[in-house]
């Protein structure tokens, strides 16, 4: 497993340009505009309920959603009258159906982030993701709580079983990782050497027997500041 200084915004610059991505978990897309800036995808999917929320939720109440929506739809209109952007409003796992196998260079998981919802969307979008192509997500964080948080646990169970490996997480409060099919020898290569390139992209190699160690501690830094460390006790 590698670690990187880069942060995902960065860690952008090291995926493959073009090619067909989806988003899962959009909010108001401010991610979203950062892959279509640095990745230039020839097709985006943006993935999210935006308001069909099956609960209440009192951090993404259906009124948010519902703003958040007409920003994303705003904020990429040129580009989704091109289908250049797509827009998928509804739950990942009801859409993933739609998408033939292999369709997907990458994708990058950004949805609810408890363990059977990252279990869910790792699962449902496996098969859709090229041989050669790569999963990314959000958060692989250990000081939430777990009861709520499962990325990191899904991720590990995921990579042990359905033929993927951890191929870098990114030193950052809250870290993306990237998977990879344990067998590809073209993209993985490709995208180590372009970390390289990358200023604050040089990689970390750790060993996988480690992530049995992994965990965010809390540091102090510059006038009271506070931010998160990876730490393998």
């Amino acid at each position: 497993m590698l670690i990187t200084g880069l942060d995902r915004k960065n860690l952008l610059a090291a995926l493959p340009k073009g090619g067909i991505v989806a988003e899962i978990g959009v909010l108001r897309g401010n991610y979203s505009s950062q892959i279509c800036n640095i990745v230039e995808p020839e097709t985006l999917h943006l993935i999210d309920p935006w308001g069909r929320l099956d609960e209440p939720n009192r951090h993404y109440p259906r009124s948010l959603m519902q703003e958040a929506h007409e920003t994303v739809k705003g904020k990429f209109r040129t580009a989704i009258e091109a289908n250049r952007v797509v827009l998928h409003q509804h739950f990942s796992t009801n859409v993933a159906p739609e998408f033939s196998d292999h369709s997907f260079d990458w994708i990058y998981i950004d949805g609810k982030h408890d363990y059977e919802s990252v279990r869910a969307d790792l699962l449902a979008f496996r098969d859709k993701v090229k041989p050669t192509g790569f999963i990314l997500g959000h958060d692989f964080s250990t000081y939430r709580n777990p009861n709520k948080f499962g990325v990191v646990r899904a991720v590990r169970e995921f990579t042990a079983r359905e033929g993927f490996s951890l191929i870098l997480v990114t030193n950052e409060k809250n870290p993306s990782y990237l998977l990879a099919r344990s067998d590809n020898d073209t993209t993985l290569p490709e995208l180590k050497s372009q970390l390289l390139d990358l200023e604050g992209g040089w990689p970390i190699e750790v060993s996988d027997a480690l992530l049995d160690r992994y965990e965010q501690v809390e540091v102090s830094h510059g006038e009271g500041k506070k931010g998160r460390i990876m730490k393998f006790s």
